[in-house]
């Protein structure tokens, strides 16, 4: 998986960027990320406040 999650704090900031919708939540929190709706344009890693987003080449 491209982009993965750690240590979300559940601020909803990524969701509201992404266009795909591709980022699951629980609770709050992101889970994952859908990567069959992901197109990694990497606007929720920018936007995550926590840096709690990353992508992995």
């Amino acid at each position: 998986m491209p982009v993965v999650v750690l240590g979300c704090k559940g601020c909803g900031t990524c969701t509201q960027v992404c266009e795909k919708n591709a980022i699951i939540t629980n609770a709050g929190k992101v889970v994952r990320i859908d990567e069959e709706k992901c197109d990694l344009c990497m606007k929720c890693i920018e936007a995550c406040p926590n840096r709690a987003l990353f992508y992995l080449e």
